[in-house]
């Protein structure tokens, strides 16, 4: 590896030992960046030079990513509501972790997420009444804004059923 030009290259060891250097440090201050480094560096007569080089870290932005937990739904009692977040985005294409939960539900009910870190989960109800969900999506760096939506669940009726796909049937 060169710095200049001609037959000069870097010690393997002088540039292994900056770069071990930056890669242990616990934080690079202000003032590990004002003060330059020095690279040595041999041709293949043997002779040595030093160089100096300054390195300029750029801190990367990151987005905030957005949530986005689906429309309001209406379901009877009983049955499984798919939740879908996959409308959420992060603008510099960060792949997103999801966290579903519950801000507010009728008084005594233990509704539940088949998985609350899924991107689409599946809500289970076990009370009439409206049910408030939010959506907290994290790229690894920084969480979104909590997105909710509603889920209205009426009393499951004659005229109501539950559909659960994909259906597994066992026969003995």
């Amino acid at each position: 590896m060169s710095y200049g030009g001609g037959d000069q290259w870097i010690s393997p060891y002088t540039y292994r030992k900056l770069f071990d250097t930056l890669r242990t440090a616990p934080t690079v201050t202000d003032a590990d960046l004002r003060d330059p480094g020095d690279l040595e560096a041999r041709d293949r007569a043997g002779q040595t030079g030093v160089a100096t080089v300054e390195l300029e870290i750029i801190a990367r932005s990151d987005l905030q990513p957005v949530a986005d937990a689906g429309p309001d739904q209406t379901a009877a009692n009983g049955c499984a509501v798919a939740l879908d977040g996959s409308g959420s985005r992060d603008d510099d294409g960060d792949r997103l972790a999801h966290l579903w939960s519950i801000v507010t539900q009728p008084a005594g009910s233990a509704a539940w997420f088949s998985d609350p870190e899924a991107q689409t989960p599946r809500f289970f109800a076990d009370r009439a009444g409206a049910y408030e969900v939010e959506l907290v999506v994290h790229d690894g760096r920084v969480s979104s804004v909590p997105d909710h939506t509603m889920i209205h669940v009426g009393a499951l009726g004659a005229s109501h059923f539950c559909t659960y796909l994909p259906l597994t049937l066992r026969i003995r």
